[in-house]
């Protein structure tokens, strides 16, 4: 019998892991006959005996407390030990290690870590980021962690220290080392896809920030780093992790725009199904006037039943039509304004993470690269091609981005081609509303455009925008060759980096 114990920080996607190990071939654990009790429940009555023993209580009752808790973890292990390997996830096993390591010598464990950053980012979705809370929850991811590195480096051949990014990234390297390192574990991967959450660039690049100071926690996850035996070795910079959260960062603008979009075509809709709905309500009020019209002329005159009758089942039938129809058109507009509210609700939100996003770009962005190879948000930009994109087929094209932070800025534009060298003499540039004085220079390797901005000296609009002016543009067909495209110059990057 083999039973594996996943713990880790309660924020440290410890469960993500050990559903990778079920999904596998480890069999979750089944709860006590007498009480059902779970392995959660067990673990919780382990730890108010140990912290009643730990606290010196001078009462009768703590030593009858630690027989019934080790007595309903034997009655655990006893409903479960027919199962080849089980096992359970609890973060609070971390205080119970060296319980579970001298109870039964059959226990392995799976000791889940996670960056910091990552784990208080989580942490502070619910609660506001205010140095007390931030305290607090480092203070927590050091308590865990320092847990987990001490019983780690005592117990290393009964333990798998890992990575949680790094093990929902390859689950198959964690069943590796499972499997190498806890002798008779038989744990075989099924068709998988990466389990891997979410990229959270952006929420990390913020946090890492308000934790800078916080040099004990980092030494501590450099440590785990190098010990474990399966590390988050990815190796990404500084620079490359606040590309990725850039590049998050206008997706979620993308995202949000388009939420706005459908959140006023929404709106559009529903106020057309009210007009509808007021409009046949109108219609319905004055078909029952004329149908209580014609009753009353029908009992006025009793002597001719069969002439008044036609009209009043006409006019009832469309009544009821029209009943029918304003009661979709209701339905309808009940459904859209519900919908209308889920969006609102969704805007909200998504204006309230475009401002943090805003924040963070105006306060910590200091220098971007835009590459022109991915997506842009811009006009008159042919497809992307492996050295760049072309200007084109107009001779103004238009280049934005999120505005950053106050300041002087130095600007740089990698020219990758041109069509004529007039073009690229003649071009000009303004970046809102502001022209920009350009400095041409060329070697044998590269031609680079530089030029300079202030921001006091560029009108404040919520996105910054590049505008490029060409003297003339040139198909290559007149060249000879088969592209029918009209082009002006091919640009590769645009870096912006804030001076002194």
């Amino acid at each position: 019998m083999n039973v594996i114990v996943t713990t880790g920080h309660p924020e440290s996607n410890y469960l993500e892991i050990h559903e990778i190990l079920i999904a596998s071939g480890l069999l979750p654990a089944q709860p006590t006959q007498h009480e059902a009790l779970s392995p959660l429940d067990v673990q919780q009555i382990l730890l108010k005996a140990q912290n009643t023993i730990q606290a010196k209580e001078t009462t009768d009752n703590h030593v009858d407390a630690v027989k019934v808790s080790h007595g309903l973890a034997v009655e655990l292990f006893k409903v479960n030990v027919t199962k080849r390997i089980w096992g359970w996830a609890d973060p609070e096993a971390v205080w119970l290690l060296d319980f579970w390591k001298e109870f039964d010598a059959n226990i392995q464990f799976v000791l889940v870590y996670s960056a910091p950053e990552s784990t208080i980012a989580k942490k502070l979705l619910n609660t506001e980021a205010t140095p007390t809370h931030i305290a607090q929850a480092m203070t927590l991811w050091r308590n865990h962690n320092t847990e987990i590195l001490r019983f780690y480096n005592r117990n290393p051949k009964r333990c798998v220290l890992v990575n949680s990014a790094a093990a929902s990234r390859r689950p198959d390297l964690l069943l590796e080392r499972v499997t190498e390192a806890f002798t008779g574990t038989e744990l075989r991967l099924p068709e998988w896809t990466s389990v891997l959450s979410e990229a959270q660039f952006v929420a990390n690049a913020l946090v890492k920030s308000l934790i800078c100071g916080y040099h004990r926690e980092a030494a501590l996850y450099q440590e785990m780093q190098s010990s474990a035996d399966l590390g988050d070795d990815l190796g990404i910079s500084d620079d490359e992790e606040m590309a990725k959260a850039w590049r998050e960062y206008v997706a979620l603008l993308d995202k949000l725009k388009c939420a706005v979009e459908e959140r006023r075509e929404q709106h559009r809709r529903a106020t057309r199904l009210q007009a509808e709905t007021t409009r046949l309500k109108s219609q319905v009020e004055e078909l029952r006037r004329q149908l209580g019209n014609t009753k009353t002329e029908s009992d006025a005159t009793p002597l001719r039943p069969v002439q008044s009758q036609p009209p009043v089942l006409h006019i009832t039938r469309e009544n009821e039509i029209l009943r029918l129809q304003t009661q979709q058109l209701q339905e309808e507009l009940e459904y859209s304004l519900g919908k209308l509210d889920a969006l609102e609700s969704e805007c909200r939100m998504e204006r309230h993470r475009r401002a943090l996003q805003g924040a963070f770009v105006r306060q910590q962005v200091k220098s971007v690269l835009i590459d022109m190879r991915q997506e842009i948000d811009g006009d008159n930009w042919y497809d992307s091609e492996q050295d760049g994109r072309w200007a084109g087929p107009s001779e103004r094209s238009v280049l934005r981005m999120p505005p950053l932070r106050e300041g002087r800025y130095k600007g740089q534009l990698d020219v990758t081609g041109w069509m004529e060298p007039a073009i690229l003499d003649g071009m000009k540039l303004w970046i809102n509303g502001l022209a920009l004085e350009i400095n041409i220079r060329s070697d044998k390797n590269r031609t680079i455009v530089l030029f300079g901005f202030t921001t006091q000296d560029i009108n404040a609009l919520p996105v910054w925008e590049f505008h490029f002016k060409f003297p003339k543009l040139v198909s290559p067909a007149n060249l000879g060759s088969e592209d029918q495209r009209i082009l002006a110059v091919k640009l590769q990057f645009i870096h912006l980096e804030m001076t002194p």
